[in-house]
């Protein structure tokens, strides 16, 4: 039996909270962890989906992190010195730009930044709280097609945020083998999503220009490789799965391209005629529609008024209307009981309110967290699933092979570069993540090969 994990066992009968020791202590009005232990094990016969959450799922998980925490992740600590020198020179070639359009100023004043582009460019800029100039990165895009310089400061502060975020985060943490060690927290996020600090490798950006550049620099260490193995659309196929919504279901069923579908029906394209720009709307929607997106929200993604997206929103529940119904049906049962579930029993009270305290009306906002909630933790309570079972049941038979990085909906392994068991190795990994949570719609496994994680896209 594993070891009784107190605030592990708190922090999903809470609904999310997370709490110190002392905190819990005080909670359960006792004085020993013993104690806690009891009332623990009290409340979770009462709810025995969230014990088995617990004890199937939760707690084998910390002790996988924890095997991947002291295994850790190679890195190639040349190559990456070479990219932020590399960095550090785009850096100061958008630097010397701003200045040459702006004085001297700093780039990474956001004060400097609004006034100069006040008083010598003649920006009509919002202000702030403070008074200040608003340069946030939403303000400088709207600016940027007339005012080249915004663009150079956007590309300034992303070229920086890498630097400093990302690169010099990791040499910062990087051991004498070369290797980092992340820390996974399974009481970080109430969606249940393991959380990655220290550093945190969950944030690093995907895709060119700069994302490609740093994922290059995780290797595998010599004589292995990395394998990747991610789920398609995988919160899209369980909002299919929990809403039963024919169409969407039937888009997974029958193997369509599920953007350029939304696309058609929710902004009246015939088939076959879905452009780039019409399929990017409808991947939006898909997506967003997990978020609670609203008109303003997705005004701002798709850079079109408001009132044109609460026509395109209003569209898109006409087409899925299962997705509607099956909304409006969880709000209704998170105001009786104060609270929305995941498929696993996993919990979440209504933002703001006690965990379980019914009501009878709902903020914007909490409305969102809501809808989210059921999607994103069912999302993460399969990913943990499939871990569980690749630790339990795949790599016994694979000695040499480790799982080195979990990034939500990714799993990335290290395998024996020689060995013959590749294949094998890859079909036992697919299944047993398939199989995770298993839905009303086919899930769908991708994996990739590589010798470091950019080559794993």
């Amino acid at each position: 039996m594993q070891p009784w994990n107190h605030t592990l066992a708190a922090f999903i009968l809470s609904g999310g909270t997370r709490y110190t020791e002392q905190e819990f202590l005080a909670h359960y009005e006792v004085d020993t962890l013993e104690k806690v232990q009891a009332v623990q094990q009290k409340e979770f016969m009462q709810v025995p989906d969230m014990y088995s959450l617990y004890t199937t799922i939760d707690l084998p998980v910390s002790h996988i992190v924890l095997a991947m925490h002291e295994y850790g992740v190679h890195l190639d600590v040349a190559m990456l010195q070479e990219t932020r020198k590399t960095l550090v020179e785009k850096r100061a070639t958008f630097a010397q730009r701003i200045r040459d359009r702006l004085g001297n100023i700093n780039p990474s004043s956001p004060k400097q930044i609004g006034d100069a582009l006040s008083t010598i460019c003649k920006v009509s800029l919002k202000k702030t709280a403070t008074g200040q100039y608003s340069t946030t990165n939403y303000e400088l895009t709207q600016l940027a097609p007339t005012f080249p310089v915004a663009q150079d400061i956007l590309d300034y502060r992303a070229v920086d945020k890498v630097i400093t975020t990302y690169v010099d985060a990791l040499l910062d943490k990087v051991d004498a083998s070369n290797c980092i060690h992340p820390v996974y927290d399974l009481t970080s996020a109430a969606t249940g999503r393991l959380a990655s600090s220290n550093p945190n490798i969950q944030s690093t950006p995907v895709g060119p220009p700069y994302g490609d550049m740093i994922r290059a620099c995780f290797t595998a260490r010599p004589e292995m490789v990395l394998i990747g193995f991610d789920y398609s659309q995988q919160e899209l196929r369980i909002l299919a799965h929990l809403s039963h919504d024919p169409k969407l279901s039937d888009a997974f069923h029958t193997g369509i391209d599920v953007h350029e579908a939304t696309a058609s029906w929710v902004l009246k394209i015939p088939e076959g005629q879905v452009d780039a720009a019409a399929r990017s709307i409808g991947k939006t929607l898909n997506f967003g529609i997990i978020y609670g997106e609203t008109p303003y929200g997705l005004a701002r993604q798709l850079g079109k008024p408001v009132a044109e997206c609460a026509h395109i929103l209003k569209s898109y529940y006409e087409a899925y209307s299962g997705i509607k119904r099956y909304y409006d049906n969880l709000l209704t049962s998170a105001k009786m009981h104060g609270s929305a579930t995941t498929m696993c029993g996993r919990r979440r009270g209504i933002p703001g309110l006690p965990y379980g305290k019914p009501t009878k009306y709902l903020r914007p906002d909490q409305e969102r967290v809501l809808k989210n909630f059921p999607i994103q933790g069912s999302a993460a309570d399969m990913t943990k699933k499939a871990m569980v079972s690749v630790a339990q049941d795949v790599l016994p038979r694979y000695a040499d092979a480790h799982l080195v990085m979990q990034i939500h909906d990714e799993l990335i392994f290290e395998f024996p570069t020689k060995s013959t068991k590749r294949d094998a190795f890859i079909k036992d990994v697919e299944q047993a993540m398939k199989h995770a949570l298993p839905l009303d719609v086919p899930v769908v496994v991708d994996h990739k090969v590589g010798k470091n994680w950019a080559q794993l896209k």
